[in-house]
């Protein structure tokens, strides 16, 4: 079977926790209702309704596909290219282990803050960009080495670490892959983190 690991960017802290916290504000609420509808929701009834479809339309645009995800990516797709023509590419291959791919593959790198991934902080420009290409190829661009590079299992297990506190949603691993129990094992480890 396909490991797919379906991880809740809000419980996670991803990038939807920060908005989705307003929703607790019923003016904030009431606010997004009356300048989408031009009416004012009314008492709990009114005010959940609003806070729900509030809700619905932010996960509809974030979901991958929907509008806002296709306007982050054409708004910053001309500034990435630029950035990233000049830069050296390494290919790591691994020899062993395999690497999974999450649903937000592309991670930066700050080497000075140690940040790996948009949802951690980390932006292109700042160091490496590191994204799997296949389970035994990933590409690294940006880096200070340009050509062939080889991935131990150690190296593997940071990487997919990185990839799963990256995603948004998903998480997949090769078919017939054994690392659905380890991905799950993982996203419950960081989601624990995060309640502590």
């Amino acid at each position: 079977m396909n490991a797919r690991v379906i991880a809740d960017s809000a419980a996670a802290g991803g990038r939807l926790h920060g908005i989705l916290t307003w929703f607790g504000d019923d003016q904030v609420v009431a606010m997004l209702a009356q300048a989408r509808t031009g009416l004012i929701p009314v008492g709990p009834e009114g005010l959940a309704l609003a806070r729900e479809r509030e809700i619905q339309r932010l996960a509809d645009e974030f979901e991958p596909g929907g509008r806002f995800f296709v306007d982050q990516i054409l708004v910053n797709f001309d500034r990435a290219a630029a950035m990233l023509s000049d830069m050296r590419i390494e290919i790591g291959r691994v020899v062993e282990g395999e690497l999974v791919i999450a649903d937000n593959p592309a991670v930066p790198h700050n080497p000075v803050t140690r940040a790996s991934g948009f949802l951690n902080g980390a932006r292109i420009g700042e160091g490496p960009v590191m994204m799997p290409l296949t389970p035994h190829l990933i590409a690294v661009v940006g880096g200070g080495v340009e050509g062939d590079t080889t991935l131990d299992g150690h190296a593997v297990e940071a990487l997919n670490r990185i990839q799963i506190s990256n995603a948004v949603k998903k998480v997949y691993a090769a078919p017939g892959s054994d690392a659905h129990q380890w991905i799950l094992g993982v996203r419950e480890e960081l989601l624990s983190v995060d309640d502590a």
